[in-house]
């Protein structure tokens, strides 16, 4: 019969001097996204002021100390509880020409699983002349990054036109999100955008 070769370490407590709470499921997958580390964890445990790393296969020193310098600065914290929601529902207007943030949520970090982030907003345009349009937006953040825009419409007309949808991600244990509803007078000057009755919410279906 063969053999299997594992590696077992062990951590105390004291080993994680960053940690303002040591997250097992966020330890496993830090570990799976460190380029340094090519073994892949079998299992990651905490209980009893220890904290166990199991692989199906030998570490070399240079992983080794990959991984002691992860587990040094490792955070970890309580995962965000779900769902998260933001209203605002008074009228805004704006006839700046730069994006004016009408509802945001910063999720925390997350555990692993499908989510949706769902949005609504009623936005309009102030017709005073022939080019009126304003523009409403989903803009995403991933782990306090560079905010990247996942939807948007525009109207040109002066009735409150809906802005709405859903967006299924995927997220890893720990990851988090910054959403931020936005809208914008993008027609000439003079012609304020208006956007009123905001939704964010982020849920988790599995």
């Amino acid at each position: 019969m063969a053999s299997s070769i594992t590696t077992n370490i062990v951590y105390p407590e004291a080993d994680f001097v960053a940690a303002t709470a040591i997250n097992a499921d966020i330890l496993a997958q830090e570990i799976d996204d460190d380029g340094a580390i090519t073994a892949v964890p079998d299992s990651v445990t905490y209980a009893d002021g220890l904290v166990g790393i199991a692989f199906t296969e030998l570490l070399d020193a240079t992983q080794k100390a990959a991984l002691d310098a992860l587990v040094a600065a490792h955070v970890g914290g309580a995962f965000a509880s779900v769902p998260i929601t933001a209203f605002a529902n008074a009228e805004s207007s704006d006839d700046s020409g730069s994006e004016v943030s009408k509802a945001s949520i910063s999720t925390g970090k997350l555990p692993a699983g499908t989510y949706l982030f769902s949005w609504y907003m009623e936005i309009a345009a102030t017709t005073v002349d022939a080019s009126p349009v304003a523009a409403g937006r989903l803009n995403v953040a991933i782990d306090g990054g560079a905010s990247a825009e996942q939807a948007s419409d525009v109207t040109g007309e002066g009735d409150y036109q809906s802005f709405s949808g859903s967006l299924p991600r995927a997220v890893l244990d720990g990851q988090s999100f910054d959403l931020d509803l936005t809208f914008q007078r993008i027609g000439s000057a003079g012609n304020a955008a208006r956007a009123r009755r905001a939704r964010l919410a982020v849920t988790k279906v599995d």
